[in-house]
């Protein structure tokens, strides 16, 4: 799906600008990636602050990306689309 989302960006811009476009795109896709990863470190090193084991805190932090990733999937099926011809 990801992998669609890049044509389609390069595609939204003149071709001048889709260079540009594309360097933003992948830079707010490595950024997101890095925060995801950090945020999952920082989880891990709270759920041992609080006492649990390594293998504790990283099965408490892999959880929390569980519930955030089915949360966020939820939203998407639910939400209305705005990308509806009339």
């Amino acid at each position: 799906m990801v992998s669609l989302a890049q044509p389609a960006v390069s595609m939204a811009f003149a071709p001048a600008l889709a260079g540009r476009a594309l360097s933003a795109y992948n830079l707010l896709i490595f950024a997101g990636v890095f925060v995801v990863q950090w945020g999952i470190g920082l989880a891990v090193d709270g759920f041992m602050a609080i006492g649990l084991t390594e293998i504790q805190a990283f099965q408490g932090a892999m959880s929390g990306f569980l519930v955030c990733s089915g949360a966020s999937y939820a939203y998407f099926l639910s939400a209305k689309s705005h990308n509806q011809h009339s």
